[in-house]
C-alpha cells in the first residue's frame, strides 16, 4: 500500500505539467515541439563572395547534449553532415562531422561505450574563421588543408564571436572550381573571337 501511496503524487504531477504545457499559447507549444537536440541557425542577409555564402552546415548542438540523442537525430536527418557544438555563450568549440563520427560509433560496442557521454568527448577542435571574409583570402589562409585528400571543417563566427555556420575545404574547392571554369570559358570566347575576326 505505501509503494501505491508514493507513486500516485508524482504520476498527478506528470499529467498537471502536461497539462499546463498544453493550455499555454500557441507558442509555447510550437517551441515545445520544435525544440531538438540539434537546431539551425538562420541567416537572412549574406554577402556575397564571403566565406558564409558557401557554407554547407548551418547545425548546432549545446555541448550538454548525449552522443546518443545526436546520433539518433542525425540518422534521422539525412541532410545533417556536419554539427557544430556551441558553449552557453554560443560560441562554436568544435565539430562533429557525420562520417568520422558514425565510424566511431560503428566499432564493435563503440554506440554503447559513448552512449551517455556528452557529445564533446567526440567533437573535433576545428579552427574558426569570421562568416563575411572573402572566400579567396580564406583559401590562401588553408591552402595546406586544400591539397588534403580528406575534407576538413571549420566553424564561421561572427564580429562578437557567436557561431554563424560550418564550411569545409571541400566547398572551398568546389567554389575556386566553378570560378577556374569560368575563367577558361572566358578564355576560350576571346580566344575565338580572336581566330574569327582575322
Amino acid at each position: 500500500g505505501d509503494i501505491m501511496n508514493q507513486r500516485q503524487p508524482e504520476q498527478f504531477q506528470i499529467e498537471e505539467t502536461q497539462f499546463s504545457v498544453l493550455s499555454g499559447d500557441k507558442q509555447t507549444l510550437n517551441n515545445i515541439s520544435l525544440t531538438s537536440v540539434i537546431q539551425k541557425k538562420e541567416h537572412s542577409d549574406i554577402i556575397k563572395d564571403s566565406i558564409l555564402s558557401i557554407a554547407s552546415s548551418f547545425y548546432f548542438t549545446t555541448m550538454e547534449a548525449t552522443v546518443e540523442t545526436v546520433a539518433e537525430e542525425m540518422e534521422r536527418n539525412d541532410k545533417i553532415f556536419s554539427v557544430a557544438v556551441l558553449n552557453e555563450n554560443g560560441v562554436c568549440e568544435g565539430i562533429i562531422n557525420k562520417r568520422d563520427f558514425f565510424d566511431v560509433l560503428g566499432t564493435r560496442f563503440g554506440r554503447d561505450v559513448y552512449k551517455y557521454h556528452k557529445i564533446t568527448s567526440l567533437m573535433q577542435r576545428v579552427k574558426s574563421y569570421k562568416g563575411k571574409k572573402n572566400i579567396l583570402n580564406i583559401a590562401a589562409k588553408i591552402s595546406d588543408d586544400l591539397n588534403e585528400t580528406s575534407n576538413k571543417y571549420y566553424c564561421l563566427s561572427s564580429d562578437d564571436g557567436k557561431y554563424m555556420g560550418i564550411f569545409s575545404s571541400k566547398d572551398v574547392l568546389i567554389y575556386i572550381s566553378h570560378i577556374t571554369q569560368k575563367e577558361i570559358q572566358l578564355a576560350e570566347q576571346v580566344q575565338y573571337n580572336i581566330i574569327n575576326n582575322k
